[in-house]
């Protein structure tokens, strides 16, 4: 199965490959405010290849914070303008031989949503639900990631059509009573903490984890066991060695 993210890279799915086909990578919609202005596969916002934008961080790339969120309330052209980019550049995703398409934005914080769920619901699910029924129009998966506790929108993405949600992060949401309340609606992929366990704990602690994860959210399915984001260089090589192999050994790969 070939799925392909919205981050600047692909990413490895167990299960899934997931690498866009050589030299065959789509560009920016011609004359749009966000077309490539750096040489191929690159965007004028970022300078990344050239993936689904998100669709409440781009204006991130363009201003600050506070600016950023003001611009959703008072630009109705840029909402809009944001949302025809996405269906264009879905569009031509969808030309290429993917079963799933990723996309990822940040809607929390540590303690909740950046913005009342209210003003979630008028500015961004609208939208987010018309992307969501484009890809699914077409038959493929459709997954979301959000960093922190935005448990508060998996009703309202479920709805829409949501199926795979990233990163669920332990320090915000429990991962277990993610999976009692959403587990029969929702795929989720990430739950092994990059906070603690795999930048202070020890191998054995990692493999255990990794045991636990599979055991609980994997009960009937319905998990991609993956690191709760990207790993950084504070975790020791010998605990991303102990992760690779346990995960090989439960997948029956030794």
């Amino acid at each position: 199965m070939r799925f392909y993210g919205s981050s600047c890279s692909p990413h490895r799915w167990p299960s899934l490959t997931i690498s866009p086909a050589s030299g065959n990578i789509p560009r920016s919609p011609a004359g749009s405010r966000w077309e490539s202005q750096r040489g191929p596969g690159a965007t004028k916002a970022s300078g990344r290849p050239n993936v689904p934008q998100k669709l409440e961080a781009a204006p991130a790339l363009l201003t600050r914070g506070d600016r950023r969120l003001l611009a959703w309330i008072e630009e109705v052209g840029l909402r809009d303008e944001l949302l025809r980019f996405n269906l264009d550049w879905i569009d031509r995703w969808l030309e290429q031989p993917y079963q799933g398409l990723h996309f990822a934005d940040d809607w929390g914080t540590k303690t909740g949503l950046m913005f009342s769920p209210a003003m979630w619901r008028r500015f961004i699910k609208p939208r987010l639900a018309i992307i969501y029924q484009h890809c699914q129009q077409a038959g493929v998966v459709v997954g979301q990631h959000s960093d922190g506790a935005v448990e508060l929108l998996f009703p309202d993405l479920i709805e829409i059509g949501l199926q795979v949600f990233n990163p669920l992060s332990p320090s915000v949401m429990d991962p277990d009573t993610m999976k009692d309340k959403y587990g029969d609606r929702l795929t989720f992929y990430g739950g092994i903490d990059v906070e603690t366990t795999l930048p202070l704990g020890t191998p054995e602690e990692v493999r255990e984890e990794i045991r636990t994860r599979a055991a609980t959210i994997g009960r009937g399915g319905g998990y991609i066991l993956q690191s709760s984001h990207t790993m950084l260089e504070d975790v020791p090589m010998e605990n991303i060695v102990a992760y690779v192999e346990e995960v090989r050994r439960m997948a029956g790969m030794d």
